[in-house]
């Protein structure tokens, strides 16, 4: 498999990553509700550990980091947390952002110190909102890659134009339907509309689609974490320079 698939396709992934995630938090995924945080916590290891792959070997420590994270999910799924729960999602998410970081090499001094807390910085706030927008920017650049080499269409280019039709298509329909619902005249079109392309949407599409708008920042959030853990060569703090 080419370097640029594997680039590719861990990025397209989060798509699905961000809508799990937002169907977690909210109503769940699995019946009971009781799976959802460790099913989603392993689902986000295997693909984070996929996109790192093929930068660096997993340390002994991030296996560490790994595996707290897993045991707070497991807590919370079994409701032995002994935290409030605001206190337990916050500690979840705080360790799985520091173990990205932890696995892609990226600690301060290479291992977990003094430089904790700024690396906890960089793995909540800096990576994540500093490249929150590299997804958007990575599959632009692909696409107008493949259009400007005059290439028979690959994949690369079909996967991100199903990406940008995931984007648009739900937010287009959803505009449409609350103008519809504010409009008569606009709203009979589109019953004529939807009722010739023969399309039944119940409450359960368009919650579909609200869960969808909503994972929309949660994946960008989450692959500007990954993504850029995935690309950066250096910590974001220098140990030296910090150090008094």
């Amino acid at each position: 498999m080419s370097e640029k698939k594997t680039k590719l396709l861990p990025l397209l992934a989060s798509y699905v990553v961000g809508y799990l995630w937002v169907k977690c938090m909210t109503s769940g995924f699995l019946p009971g509700r009781r799976w959802d945080f460790p099913v989603f916590t392993f689902l986000f290891f295997l693909w984070a550990g996929w996109a790192l792959n093929k930068k660096c070997p997993a340390s002994r420590e991030s296996w560490f980091w790994m595996g707290c994270t897993v045991l707070i999910s497991l807590c919370i799924g079994f409701g032995r947390c002994r935290a409030s729960e605001p206190l337990a999602f916050l500690a979840l998410h705080g360790f799985a952002a520091y173990w990205v970081v932890c696995r892609a090499g990226l600690l301060t001094d290479r291992i977990t110190g003094p430089m904790l807390p700024l690396d906890a910085v960089a793995a909540g706030i800096l990576a994540p909102f500093g490249n929150f927008f590299l997804r958007i920017k990575t599959l632009s650049a692909n696409l107008r890659q493949q259009l400007s080499e005059g290439h028979p269409v690959k994949w690369q280019s079909w996967a991100v134009s199903a990406a940008v039709l995931i984007i648009a298509l739900p937010i287009l329909i959803l505009a449409a339907s609350l103008l519809g619902q504010a409009d008569a005249v606009f709203g009979a079109v589109w019953d004529k509309l939807t009722g010739w392309l023969k399309l039944e949407l119940s409450v359960d599409f368009f919650d579909f689609l609200f869960y969808l708008i909503l994972s929309l920042p949660v994946g960008a959030y989450l692959w500007g974490l990954v993504g850029s853990c995935q690309e950066r060569r250096e910590a974001w703090f220098s140990g030296s320079r910090v150090r008094f």
